[in-house]
């Protein structure tokens, strides 16, 4: 007789070894997120140090543009040496535009070449200045006339659009008395005093300052910029800073702007040293220190903050 076959039966997959295979993949799993999380983290820092980096870069350029513009009067060389010199080509406030307190602000004065050309003389120095066209020019534009010689500085009090006499000429009525440009304390007679290609220019003003951002201006926020963080608001006040060129934002997340200005204390067209405030117009550079931040907050250690600085030599006051 055939002894009887055991059939052999499969057993299945214990508890332990569940438990085992659910550990594990929490262990996979929240190694997974934190490669994810510290990935994103890095991904942010890195985005925002390019963000603050590539900011200045452009706030730099901007402010270079004015500076190396600063002083500019036509085709006349080196400083400008006539009554125009007790305007300064560098003025340390924000004119008409209001910046935040705590910051610094400063304007950078050139002239603009418009066509307009002297083409009448004048026979006392209350006459009108008579040019051949009024293009750029309108009623209180502050203006410099320059014949390559010398120049002077006035401000128009009525443009008159009707032309008259041979050759055809605007009358530019102006602020009275006009000074002579080779003597401050005299009168000036431009049909004497300058020649006959003596041209107008508009003399502009240029303001870089920090105000609240057009985001924080939003009627529906009204996030006011702040040069330190208010932690009583609940967000970071400096992210809605923003750095202004005459009423027109350059960029946002600038919160901080000093600027200390080089004066020629000899003469010698060198700047000998550097102070906070300026009297005349014996300034030969300008240094400049930026505080930037990010705008986006970073995890856990909020907005990145970065301060840049650079020194600009005003090169219209340097030449001879």
């Amino acid at each position: 007789m055939k002894p009887i076959a055991h059939i052999k039966t499969q057993s299945g997959i214990t508890l332990i070894e569940v438990m085992i295979g659910v550990v594990l993949s929490l262990v996979l799993s929240i190694a997974l997120v934190q490669i994810f999380l510290s990935n994103k983290v890095s991904y942010k820092t890195q985005t925002a140090i390019s963000r603050v980096q590539e900011n200045a870069r452009f706030a730099m350029q901007r402010i270079t543009q004015s500076i190396n513009a600063g002083g500019f009067t036509g085709c006349l060389p080196g400083r400008l040496l006539s009554d125009a010199a007790s305007v300064p080509p560098v003025v340390d406030n924000a004119g008409g535009y209001s910046a935040i307190s705590g910051t610094n602000a400063f304007g950078i004065s050139r002239a603009v070449p418009l066509p307009a050309v002297l083409n009448r003389s004048m026979i006392s120095e209350s006459d009108d200045i008579g040019v051949n066209n009024i293009t750029g020019l309108w009623d209180g534009m502050p203006a410099l006339i320059s014949d390559c010689d010398k120049a002077t500085l006035f401000t128009i009090t009525t443009v008159n659009d009707t032309a008259s006499g041979s050759p055809p000429s605007f009358a530019i009525e102006h602020d009275d008395p006009l000074q002579n440009p080779t003597d401050p304390s005299s009168k000036a007679i431009y049909g004497n005093e300058l020649n006959s290609m003596a041209r107008i220019y508009r003399w502009a003003t240029s303001f870089i300052y920090i105000d609240t951002s057009v985001a924080g201006k939003n009627a529906s926020i009204d996030r006011p910029c702040k040069t330190t963080d208010d932690s009583s608001t609940g967000y970071d006040d400096r992210k809605y800073c923003a750095l202004y060129l005459n009423g027109d934002e350059l960029m946002e997340g600038v919160h901080g702007m000093t600027v200390s200005y080089g004066v020629d204390t000899d003469e010698d067209l060198l700047a000998e040293k550097y102070v906070s405030s300026i009297g005349g117009n014996n300034v030969m550079s300008i240094r400049v220190t930026l505080s930037i931040n990010s705008v986006d907050p970073l995890p856990d250690t909020g907005l990145l903050v970065k301060q840049v600085s650079s020194t600009f030599n005003l090169r219209n006051n340097t030449l001879n």
